[in-house]
């Protein structure tokens, strides 16, 4: 390509910023192209100056090599065709008689079975077990990641793909759910089980545990994410907290006509109370017995009445003590 530069006017230096440097001087195009040039580049710009027949510069000539080739020193290489719309090639490469914006053939992934059957084993994908199971692909992987510790079954790899013994599966996930397991020779059952036996809210449980160092709780045993205690230990320990408990209690009144109604003041005073605010407590929280019988006053307001034999059994089914009576190193209040 061939252009020309009419001189620069007097005063104007070179690159450099405004006080001038070392650039390259402009080259501007033919009149009326509106093209200015530098070597390797074109821009679409104005010429900066008019254009003065008496003055033109001799023809210079630019090179248009591609930038590419002056970088890497090597020619550029030469474009692949696209491929027609019936996958036909042209004599040179290009794109064939198909219509314009036309692709070519693509290869998809294709995916093995989730579900195979491999010498008599059924074997599914983690996709078809969180399907089958309702469990999430990513605490799948979790359970199969921490194998070595929590006894998942290994996966077999088929064709790029992950596979476990759906049989296999199915026995190590009835047993790491499991409230009751054997360990060591030994039963160890979750703070589920717990509840479901003794009839104490698991929230009692958590807080018992959690203050183990001060009321000699078992140390758990930690299977999986689930959290265990050996369950002998655990009902000897039970039982030495609950007399703990039963020891912090109010003295009980046992004399007496076992059949007697009492009303709210007597039963508080039977049961060792100095007022009828802690059985208020107790009813509002639902940890009291129903009145054996209830009569309307005039005013309309209800009374109600306990036998004597009620209120002893209430007595002996308490588990827990009030903080005043509570004697030292026995835990807080726990219900159940």
């Amino acid at each position: 390509m061939t252009v020309t530069g009419p001189p620069r006017p007097p005063g104007s230096g070179t690159t450099g910023g405004r006080r001038g440097g070392d650039r390259e001087p402009t080259l501007a195009g033919p009149r009326g192209e509106g093209l200015a040039a530098t070597p390797g580049h074109l821009c679409s710009r104005p010429p900066r100056y008019p254009k003065d027949p008496s003055t033109e510069a001799v023809p210079t000539t630019i090179s248009a090599a591609p930038a590419a080739a002056h970088r890497t020193g090597h020619p550029p290489r030469a474009r692949r065709g696209r491929p027609a719309q019936n996958g036909a090639h042209g004599a040179d490469g290009g794109r064939g008689d198909g219509a314009r914006g036309a692709t070519g053939p693509t290869l998809d992934r294709v995916r093995g079975p989730d579900r195979r059957e491999v010498d008599g084993r059924v074997l599914v994908t983690r996709n078809e077990l969180a399907r089958i199971s309702g469990e999430r692909e990513h605490t799948l992987y979790k359970w199969w990641a921490a194998r070595a510790r929590n006894g998942h079954p290994d996966g077999i790899t088929l064709d790029g793909r992950l596979y476990v013994d759906e049989q296999q599966w199915r026995d190590w996930r009835a047993g790491h759910s499991a409230d009751r397991r054997m360990l060591d020779g030994r039963v160890v059952v979750s703070r589920t089980e717990l509840a479901r036996v003794t009839g104490t809210p698991i929230s009692t449980l958590a807080q018992w545990y959690g203050e183990r160092a001060r009321n000699g709780h078992p140390e758990g045993i930690k299977i999986g994410s689930r959290l265990y205690v050996d369950e002998q230990q655990w009902h000897l320990w039970h039982g030495e907290h609950t007399a703990a408990l039963k020891a912090g209690l109010s003295e009980i009144d046992r004399g007496g006509d076992p059949d007697e109604l009492l009303t709210i003041t007597q039963a508080a005073r039977l049961l060792g109370y100095a007022d009828t605010s802690t059985l208020t407590s107790y009813r509002g929280r639902g940890q009291f017995v129903e009145p054996d019988h209830t009569e309307t006053l005039p005013s309309g307001r209800p009374r109600r009445y306990w036998k004597r034999r009620t209120l002893w059994a209430f007595a002996d089914q308490r588990t827990w003590s009030r903080p005043m009576d509570r004697p030292a190193g026995v835990p807080g209040v726990g219900g159940g």
